[in-house]
């Protein structure tokens, strides 16, 4: 028997009370705290690598000048095939380093 949209829309609420949400607030809240969560991660990546980069500023200038070179230009954007590869070679030049240097 088809079930008519008051019937399915009753289930749907019945359903959610059971599941312990009964208010969209209570929904929109638990979203925004699970997309939290998710960027937390992003958050604390980008954390460890300015701690890392202010390291290797302080021990190793051309080390942070090549990452700069080869990881920071046009961070924006989508890479393209060939893009780190070009970058690299950008830097062996700026730096006077050897490309296979710059990889390691």
């Amino acid at each position: 028997m088809e079930r008519s949209i008051e019937q399915r829309y009753v289930l749907k609420q019945e359903q959610n009370i059971k599941s312990g949400i009964s208010k969209p607030t209570e929904q929109a809240i638990i979203k925004a705290e699970e997309a939290l969560v998710e960027r937390m991660s992003e958050i604390l990546d980008m954390e460890a690598v300015d701690k890392v980069l202010a390291e290797f500023d302080v021990r190793h200038k051309v080390i942070n000048k090549a990452i700069e070179i080869v990881y920071f230009t046009d961070a924006d954007k989508e890479l393209e095939l060939g893009d780190i590869k070009n970058r690299v070679a950008k830097a062996s030049i700026e730096i006077y380093a050897d490309e296979r240097s710059i990889y390691r």
